[in-house]
């Protein structure tokens, strides 16, 4: 089950089986699709993208009979089912209309205009499974063993670099909106902040949870620090 926080989004969020928002009427159902994220920040207008153990769904929410609900990539080359992840919209300075989400241990890349994959790539070398990634100025993805992997923005395949937590398990990672510097972390129960340009030393290590892990991590919508 999703946490609550990351379900949520300034166009759309995620309430039981049912995808709702400001532009969707009386919502759209995801009956039967197991939704693992939803994005629509900086997605083309009218869309939102839903990640899923059954592949990666289209909503598109401004059609005139009502919003509609789509298949944009549900199987692999070996006809099995995606089990995705975290889903992140590039924003308009990267790849505009392309989405990445997590693929086990890699980010499938998927572009709306031409509603194909226009990528699928290793994070980190491939030797970790990844939990979670997030696209602002950057590309980040989190892994299993508390790494975060800063993508090239230039090269997405490349790794320009890496940051590592003392803890393995679950990592979850947002860019700051407002400084392009700054990436947020949750690992186990703690929370690390990192400035890309300072190395893996993280400026800030805060422990929010003892006994428990954290969900989702996220940044003050209107401070940069």
């Amino acid at each position: 089950v999703m946490d609550e926080i990351s379900r949520r989004n300034s166009a759309a969020e995620l309430v039981g089986t049912r995808l709702v928002g400001r532009e969707l009427g009386e919502g759209l159902d995801l009956d039967g699709i197991d939704a693992r994220g939803v994005a629509a920040s900086h997605a083309p207008a009218g869309l939102a993208a839903i990640s899923s153990r059954q592949g990666l769904w289209i909503a598109e929410m401004d059609k005139d009979d009502g919003p509609f609900l789509s298949k944009a990539k549900c199987q692999d080359k070996n006809v099995k089912l995606l089990d995705l992840g975290s889903v992140s919209w590039s924003p308009p300075s990267g790849r505009p209309g392309c989405l990445a989400a997590v693929n086990k241990r890699c980010v499938l890349l998927w572009d709306a205009e031409k509603s194909e994959v226009c990528g699928n790539f290793e994070s980190g070398g491939g030797q970790r499974s990844l939990t979670d990634l997030h696209w602002e100025h950057v590309l980040v993805t989190g892994g299993m063993d508390g790494s975060v992997s800063i993508h090239d923005p230039r090269q997405l395949t490349k790794v320009a670099a890496t940051f590592q937590a003392k803890a393995f398990g679950h990592m979850q990672v947002r860019c700051s909106r407002l400084n392009p510097s700054l990436i947020a972390g949750a690992n186990a129960g703690t929370v690390l902040v990192w400035d890309i340009r300072a190395g893996n030393r993280p400026l800030h290590s805060i422990m929010a949870h003892v006994s428990n892990k954290i969900g989702t991590v996220d940044w003050h919508p209107r401070k940069a620090e």
